[in-house]
Parts: structure tokens; sequence; C-alpha cells
């Protein structure tokens, strides 16, 4: 949060000030230096933080299961940290932006929609098919690497042989279980 904090007072004396470029890096670099806060003499500025949440619409197979895990896997972890992170500044103000189609989604989940990532956590490592283990062993990496890198064990699933032949029915509980 010291950066967030940081990167807005940068962003006030920035936007302050009536001077060169040269000037404005050294009396933003005092600013941030000595913890001052904008001089009382000077114009407010308000600044409106918004984050737009958004999802393209994922369409169902036809199973019924949504084919990506996406707005599942942001309504339980990304969105609920924006929240919060507001909520440990009140002074702090913002607005979020839900689109309909995010926001039908979410109903959806609400009303016990799954996606397909869902379901296959569900089966019981030892029962999985060969098509089921492809699919885990084939998908279950779709995504940034830089949150496979958080867990260890994701990792070396990852950098492990991708033939899920393989793997032992613990690798598959492991990694539905990181999903």
């Amino acid at each position: 949060m010291k950066k967030f904090s940081i990167l807005f007072v940068l962003f006030f004396v920035f936007c302050s000030q009536q001077s060169s470029v040269d000037e404005t890096v050294d009396v933003t670099t005092t600013a941030v230096l000595n913890e001052q806060i904008i001089d009382d003499e000077e114009p407010e500025l308000y600044v409106m933080l918004m984050w737009h949440q958004h999802q393209p619409f994922y369409t169902k197979n036809d199973d019924g299961y949504y084919t990506r895990p996406w707005v599942r896997v942001h309504a339980t972890k990304d969105y609920l940290d924006m929240v919060e992170l507001v909520a440990d500044y009140p002074e702090m103000k913002a607005t979020f932006n839900l689109t309909p189609v995010l926001l039908r989604q979410l109903e959806d989940f609400s009303n016990g929609a799954k996606d397909l990532y869902w379901y296959y956590t569900e089966i019981n490592a030892d029962i999985l098919t060969q098509e089921d283990k492809d699919f885990i062993v084939s998908r279950f990496f779709d995504t940034n690497p830089k949150v496979i890198a958080r867990f260890p064990r994701y990792v070396e699933l990852r950098n492990s042989n991708q033939a899920s032949s393989s793997w032992t029915n613990q690798d598959f509980r492991d990694l539905t279980n990181v999903i």
C-alpha cells in the first residue's frame, strides 16, 4: 500500500505544479522524502478511482457448464480483494462498475451454475478417465505465470512431464485443488 500512497502523492504534486519537468521532479522527490502532503494553499485536486469489472460472456457447453473459470476465479479472489483494499482506507472513495454480462454470470453461479474446471475438481482422482486427465493437464495451467509462480507445487506440476499418463492420482489431486 506504501507504493500506492507514494504514487498518489507523486501524481498530486506533479499535477499541482506550474513549473518545468525538471523542477517538478525535484519538488516531487522532496515532497515524498519529507512525507509532506500538498500545501494547504495549493488548489484541491479531486481524483476519481473507478474499477471497471468485466468479463466476456463465456458460453456454456452442451452439458450446461461454462467453458472458462474466470468469472468464478476472479469473483472469489480479485474482486473481493479490491473491496477489502478500499475498506482498509475509509477516507478513500472508489466506484466499482460491474457490467451486466458479469452480473448475469455471477447470478448464474449463485444459482448453482458451474464451469468445466469446477466440474473436474469434483471428480475423485481415483476414477478420472484418460479424457478427464488430458483435459486437466492441458487446461489447468491456463493462467498468468505469476499466479503459478506463487505456489511451489503448482510450479512443480507445470514443469513436470506434461503427459498425463505419467501422473499419479496425488498429482491430479494437487492440481485440481490449486485451481
